[in-house]
This record gives structure tokens, C-alpha cells and sequence, in this order.
């Protein structure tokens, strides 16, 4: 027999969670364990009864990773309280992207940390299982080195860089449309004049959907300094500000864009990556330079450090059969795809495949 209590309680998932255990369905049951969790604030001793949360699935095919965050990313927006509509979630919407700033006082001491701070040395064989990772080879690690130099910031810049998240919280919410947590944070530097590869060449993150990225800028966005271009409207467009602070959120999967080394100084940046969330979870992730995101949404595979592997945890996609109707379609749109003013049409066709036409565990 169902539950009768409502899904924002965290008894319901704990026995939806035992009800998908009895049925073999781990996947479900990890979700539902993952939404108690958030619920709670904190793993309660049910859960781990229920299903140990190292027997909860944290790897995934394309299909199963897309379902769960898709799943996830529903029920954090039907779980926010109703209220009238927000012009800033519409115009998120409608642009893929959205711009506002931390204090000037604040972006100065972080580009001095983050100018500062030690160099550390970018190695893709350094896989964390859990998270999806970049399959590059050392002749890509060494170019990535060559024009980008991440850094390692000490206790002080992590303060800092907490105390912009908490600048930026709320208004970072009312253009998602709901509560946020942190999935990864990453900070480096562009010495000026490096080419147009790699993330300086125009690209789409290819993640699921249901995550975003906010970039902050400390230095001024302007083609000296460096900053960020995007493809909107038909056109590139370089974003511009004279105030070092600014932030810059985007649909880095569904916006085509390109960070812009500058022509004469150096460029200093912090990358956020992050989900909706049912409550705000500011807490700064390091899982590491290849670790760009959770292969699933369920929260403790973010509350642990994961496994350092130096083998590719990538899973094996699944074959699927499609008529021929749709291998043209796809293959029409994989080929004019190519062409930017095709990016989000090719976008939305490879997640209905993957959500459609591929198969995923449940």
C-alpha cells in the first residue's frame, strides 16, 4: 500500500525508498534516499538502514544520469513554494544566461588570492569516481597547462570565495527559480594573448540540462583584461563590464560560448558549478580539476571525498535500436549542428535520445 503523507516529507521517501529497495530498484531507491537527506539537513541512521550509502549507485549511463537529474531537477521546482512569477527566472529563461556582481572590495582581495595562490599542475588521468570526467590524452593535459593556470587556494581565499556565494545567493535563485547547492569549484588564471583552444575556442559543456555555471570575473570583462563571449541571438556577444566582480550564470550546456583570454593582462576567474536544490548548500566542493560534475543527483555522493582512480570510470553507453525515421533526423541534425546557429537544436535532440530513445536503470 502507498504512503499517504506528502512528498516534501521525509518519512515518505524513506518508504518510497524502502519500497524501491524490495523491488530491485537501487536507482529509485538512492533518489528517494537522496531527497530524505535534504529534507533532513543531515544522513539519518534510516537511510543507511534502508540502503548503505556505499551500495547507492553513483555511476551511470548517459540515459540514467540525464533521467535522474531531470527527475531531480523537476521535483526541487514543484517543491518551491508558489508565488507569483519572477521576471529574473523568465529572463533566465528566455537568455540562457544572467549577469549581476559582488562587491568591488570583495573581487579585489580575490584576485589577490587567486593571482597568488600556488599553481597546480592539470592531470586528467585523475579520475573521481562518481563524477563525469574529460577522456583527454597528456598531449591535451599538457596544452590545457600550457594556456591555463589553475590555482589551489589556502583557507583565506576559500573564505572569500564562500562570502561571494552568500553575496550572489539570492539573487542567483530568483533567476533558477529556487534554492542552489555548490557541486564543484574550480579557480585559475589566463596569462594574456594565449589562442583560441580548447576553453577559449567556442564549445558546449555537453552535461545534462538540469546544471548550470557561474563564472566570476575579477578583473574587469573587457578584451584587455579577458572575460567571456557567448552565442546569442544569431550572433557572438562579448560580454562587457568596467567593475572587476562581476558574475556571469549560464546554461553552459545550451549556451555556445568561449572564455576570451585578454590581449594585455591576466585573466583571473572562479568557476562555480551547481544545481537547484530543495534547500541552499553553499558549502565550497573541491572534487577535483577532472571532476566536472555527480554522474547522479543523490546528495551523499557529494558529502564524501570519492575514490582518486587513474583508470576511465566513463560507462559503457547502451545500443539501441531506432527506425529509420529517426537515425535520419538525428543524423540531419548532428550535421547541420555544426553550424552555431544550430547549437541548441542539436542540444534538445541528443537529450530526447538519451531520455527517449536510449534505455536507463530504474
Amino acid at each position: 500500500m502507498r504512503s499517504s503523507l506528502s512528498p516534501h516529507n521525509m518519512t515518505f521517501h524513506l518508504n518510497e525508498a524502502k519500497r524501491f529497495v524490495a523491488a530491485s530498484k537501487p536507482h529509485r531507491a538512492a533518489f528517494h534516499l537522496g531527497l530524505a537527506r535534504e529534507l533532513a539537513g543531515a544522513e539519518t541512521e534510516d537511510a543507511n538502514t534502508i540502503l548503505c550509502a556505499s551500495n547507492r549507485p553513483r555511476s551511470a549511463s548517459s540515459a540514467t544520469r540525464q533521467y535522474y537529474w531531470r527527475m531531480y531537477d523537476t521535483y526541487v521546482l514543484r517543491a518551491v513554494p508558489q508565488k507569483k512569477p519572477d521576471a529574473n527566472a523568465a529572463k533566465f529563461r528566455r537568455h540562457d544566461y544572467a549577469i549581476g556582481r559582488i562587491s568591488r572590495a570583495l573581487a579585489l582581495q580575490l584576485q589577490q588570492a587567486n593571482t597568488t595562490a600556488p599553481v597546480m599542475h592539470y592531470s586528467s588521468a585523475q579520475r573521481l569516481a562518481g563524477f563525469t570526467a574529460s577522456s583527454y590524452d597528456s598531449g591535451t593535459d599538457t596544452a590545457i597547462n600550457e594556456h591555463s593556470q589553475f590555482r589551489t587556494l589556502d583557507s583565506a581565499g576559500q573564505a572569500l570565495v564562500a562570502q561571494a556565494l552568500l553575496q550572489m545567493r539570492d539573487e542567483v535563485a530568483s533567476f533558477l527559480g529556487a534554492p542552489w547547492r555548490v557541486v564543484a569549484v574550480k579557480s585559475w588564471t589566463t596569462p594574456p594573448g594565449k589562442p583560441p583552444v580548447d576553453m577559449y575556442g567556442w564549445h558546449g559543456d555537453d552535461w545534462v540540462g538540469e546544471l548550470f555555471k557561474i563564472m566570476i570575473y575579477l578583473n574587469p570583462m573587457t578584451r584587455q583584461n579577458g572575460g567571456l563571449e557567448i552565442f546569442s541571438r544569431g550572433r557572438p556577444m562579448f560580454l562587457e563590464s568596467p567593475d572587476p566582480g562581476t558574475w556571469v550564470l549560464f546554461r553552459n550546456s545550451d549556451l555556445l560560448h568561449r572564455g576570451v583570454p585578454g590581449s594585455d593582462f591576466t585573466r583571473s576567474v572562479i568557476e562555480v558549478s551547481l544545481s537547484r536544490a530543495l534547500k541552499f548548500d553553499l558549502r565550497l566542493r573541491f572534487p577535483g580539476l577532472n571532476a566536472h560534475w555527480p554522474e547522479l543527483p543523490w546528495v551523499d555522493a557529494l558529502e564524501d571525498v570519492p575514490q582518486m582512480s587513474t583508470h576511465n570510470l566513463s560507462a559503457a553507453t547502451t545500443r539501441t535500436s531506432w527506425s529509420a525515421p529517426k537515425k535520419i533526423l538525428v543524423t540531419l541534425v548532428n550535421h547541420f549542428g555544426n553550424d552555431k546557429r544550430f547549437f541548441k537544436l542539436r542540444r534538445r535532440v541528443e537529450r530526447l535520445k538519451r531520455l527517449y530513445f536510449a534505455s536507463h536503470s530504474q
